[in-house]
């Protein structure tokens, strides 16, 4: 497994913390919520888990940056090894986030891929991925 360089930030939101991904891992821009089911499907499974469970409310993916936003009061101490793990786990076998735009299309390629599937939101029904 090659190593993947990643440190997470403090934003000016203390909701919300950055995780920096280096080496083009995360490309491209969207960002998604629990209501944006098409946006849910393009995200890695393991991170749209945590917002359909309501664990973040929110996922702002940005060239070389994920920032995630809390969905409740849970610590960041807490949370943050939690969201750390997703964000690996989505890596770790050598593929990319890539998003196509703002909340994916339901047809488009970061839709049907294999990141994309077998999670569901509890919040609202969302089917996330294929």
């Amino acid at each position: 497994m090659d190593l993947i360089r990643m440190h997470v930030e403090t934003t000016d939101d203390p909701e919300a913390l950055d995780w920096v991904v280096r080496d083009g891992l995360v490309v491209g821009a969207a960002s998604i919520d629990g209501t944006d089911c098409s946006g849910l499907a393009s995200l890695p499974v393991s991170i749209a888990e945590l917002i359909a469970r309501g664990v973040l409310a929110r996922v702002v993916v940005q060239d070389g940056r994920i920032r995630v936003r809390r969905a409740n009061a849970e610590p960041w101490v807490d949370l943050a090894p939690i969201v750390q793990q997703a964000i690996m786990d989505s890596l770790t076998d050598g593929t990319r986030i890539v998003m196509r735009r703002a909340g994916a299309c339901g047809g488009c390629p970061a839709a049907d891929s294999k990141l994309g599937r077998q999670a569901r939101s509890r919040q609202n029904g969302c089917r996330v991925g294929g």
